[in-house]
């Protein structure tokens, strides 16, 4: 997700500096404008990530515009919202991030049916008064206190009980 993010800012911001150019004859007045507003180390940055796009084989290029285009044609609301995690990302530890990337590559892998069971389970948790909420977030935290084998012990425990009814 992170990546596909980064990805998708990157090539808009790759896009809008393509689009103006890096020669006077290719500036347009608004763009040029923009880009005077940047600071040196800003245009120093647009400028490593042009070349750094430029340097992708064509395939990925392309599929970095269309994303770009994709992200564009979303409402106004959606992109924010999108700027706004992307930015949260951004601002999580090494090891906060790396956290987000590895649950976001086990959701990829589940099937589609455990991701909509996960979505209702999800959706009703935001239902949810706020004291009921606390609770449910209290008891998360003191299930991921508990070892794995204390985990492993409860879960099959709950299955026997299941079994016997």
């Amino acid at each position: 997700m992170r990546r596909k993010i980064n990805i998708i800012i990157l090539a808009g911001m790759l896009l809008t500096v393509s689009v103006t150019g890096f020669c006077a004859d290719a500036l347009v007045p608004s763009g040029m404008e923009k880009w005077e507003t940047l600071s040196p180390d800003e245009k120093a940055r647009f400028r490593e990530q042009y070349h750094e796009f430029k340097a992708l084989p064509e395939d990925r290029r392309e599929l970095l515009k269309k994303n770009y285009q994709t992200f564009k044609d979303l409402p106004e609301d959606k992109q924010n919202k999108i700027k706004e995690n992307f930015n949260r990302y951004q601002s999580l530890s090494p090891q906060e991030q790396q956290q987000v990337r590895e649950r976001l590559l086990k959701w990829q892998k589940l099937p589609p049916t455990q991701k909509q069971i996960l979505r209702q389970r999800y959706m009703k948790f935001r239902q949810m008064p706020g004291p009921q909420k606390q609770k449910m977030m209290k008891q998360y935290k003191n299930w991921q206190n508990l070892s794995p084998a204390k985990r492993n012990a409860i879960i099959e425990n709950h299955r026997k009980k299941r079994n016997h009814r």
